[in-house]
């Protein structure tokens, strides 16, 4: 079933054009048109790099652990001199 919403949308809106005007026969005449949408674009990016998804995790925390071990030997550092 293509554009389902379209129908539901057409459908409560030809029901309230009945109960508004008292007349059972109104309907609302309309004329469904597939509106064209832009094809998506899938990223590249698993395929750049080789299936090796570990590497976008893995090398950001290290850079953060690496940081955090870093400030505290130089606070140490700073203590012990």
């Amino acid at each position: 079933m293509r554009g389902g919403m379209y129908y539901l949308i057409n459908y409560i809106d030809t029901e309230i054009l009945r109960y508004e005007t008292s007349n059972p026969a109104a309907e609302i005449n309309v004329r469904m048109v597939e509106a064209p949408t832009p094809a998506y674009k899938t990223s590249e990016i698993f395929a750049n790099i080789g299936g090796k998804m570990h590497n976008l995790i893995i090398y950001p925390l290290i850079v953060v652990y690496l940081r955090f071990i870093y400030n505290m030997l130089f606070e140490k550092q700073n203590r012990i001199a």
